[in-house]
């Protein structure tokens, strides 16, 4: 049993293409682990997985739990004091480059973790970026992997991108 919040991502019954599943693999293998608990290991800018759950037919509701995150970066405006972990949501333009830099860095960060890994996001953009709560709050993690896609050549081992010739 989880003791921590959790974010439910659903996808509708009748969708004709299963991309939920699609997402918990690569939560999975992000994270190297079958995770049940939020202890386990993996990339500390990705959100972490618990459990997908497959709808029993078409007609079904599937759904993906996950670690619960605060708001995407294409919905809020920040100000900061002297650190990141004062990062607050406000209303106005007060936006800071130091903490653009440190956002920049931990974004970087994640995308390059998904590439190490063999994926490509496909869907980069500031709502998909979302900060942590609680201790986890200066922490940036990215989300919504479901147009990403291995970039692995057809035996499995060296991501395409990275093949040479």
């Amino acid at each position: 049993m989880l003791k921590d919040n959790v974010a439910l991502k659903v996808e509708k019954p009748g969708k004709s293409k299963r991309i939920l599943l699609h997402e918990s693999q690569i939560l999975q293998s992000m994270q190297g682990t079958l995770a049940v608990s939020h202890l386990a290991v993996g990339f500390p800018h990705i959100c972490h997985f618990y459990e997908f759950v497959k709808g029993k037919d078409m007609n079904s509701l599937s759904f993906i739990v996950m670690q619960l995150l605060g708001t995407p970066f294409g919905y809020i405006r920040f100000s900061i004091g002297n650190n990141l972990s004062s990062v607050q949501q406000i209303k106005d333009n007060d936006f800071d480059a130091v903490l653009a830099i440190q956002l920049l860095l931990q974004m970087l960060d994640a995308i390059e973790a998904l590439h190490d890994q063999g994926f490509i996001h496909r869907d980069i953009k500031p709502a998909n970026f979302a900060l942590g709560r609680k201790l986890h709050r200066s922490q940036v993690y990215l989300i919504d992997f479901g147009l990403a896609r291995s970039q692995s050549n057809n035996s499995g081992n060296e991501p395409r991108c990275m093949q040479s010739g």
